[in-house]
């Protein structure tokens, strides 16, 4: 017999002198005498293969309903702003396994990606400085130092077009001092006179520097004097 279901053939039997027809609650069953024997056939004919009306309603195909998350994979969002503006710092991102059956204990199948990660921003960045050294010279002209540095640590991250100095010429009178030799005879041997003595600007080493660096309050190079010790005696 030909058994059809939904207008199409699905499957071709033929039995003779069938004595029985039923069903044993899974496959419909026809039992007949064997050919030329007086055994008995039974052919089984699974329910999906026929009318319901010989034996109920069939079975969805041996289908149900199921769940799994192995083919789930976790949604990220992108990376937020770092946490600090000049140096380094934490960005932060959402992690989210895209299984819809979380509630149910189940989860995605591999490791989540990172939440956190390590950054570096330059927003910020600027020049320090520290404070100008003493006067390399203490009486003239020379050089004073400072310490500069970017403040996130690392040079780079800072413009060199805006790097303030770290050396500048400097000016100091602190080791100047006046030196002054005694004065000298008296111009004069007999009445009013001059005399002088040597006034120099000189620094620490005795070196002759020029008279600015000493300052105004220059010591007098000359004084008045006067002498007796060349007037002849007088007769009268």
């Amino acid at each position: 017999h030909d058994m059809m279901i939904g207008g199409a053939v699905v499957c071709d039997f033929a039995v003779t002198g069938a004595s029985e027809l039923g069903c044993n609650g899974r496959d419909m069953v026809v039992t007949a005498p064997a050919s030329g024997s007086s055994a008995v056939a039974t052919v089984q004919i699974p329910l999906v293969t026929t009318y319901a009306h010989f034996c109920g309603v069939a079975p969805q195909g041996g289908q149900e309903e199921c769940r799994s998350c192995s083919g789930c994979s976790f949604v990220t969002s992108p990376w937020g702003g770092c946490s600090e503006s000049c140096g380094f710092g934490v960005q932060s991102r959402d992690v989210t396994c895209g299984c819809p059956f979380q509630s149910d204990g189940m989860q995605c199948p591999e490791a989540a990606p990172p939440s956190k990660q390590v950054c570096a921003s330059t927003l910020d960045c600027q020049w320090a400085v520290g404070t100008w050294d003493a006067c390399s010279s203490t009486c003239g002209t020379g050089v004073q130092l400072r310490a500069v540095w970017c403040s996130s640590g690392f040079a780079a991250n800072c413009s060199d077009a805006s790097r303030p100095p770290s050396q500048q010429d400097c000016t100091s009178t602190e080791g100047c001092g006046w030196s002054v030799t005694a004065f000298g005879a008296c111009s004069s041997d007999c009445g009013q006179g001059e005399r002088t003595r040597l006034v120099q600007c000189l620094d620490a080493a005795g070196n002759v520097r020029p008279e600015a660096e000493c300052g105004s309050n220059k010591p007098s190079s000359t004084e008045s004097c006067e002498s007796c010790s060349g007037c002849p005696y007088t007769i009268g």
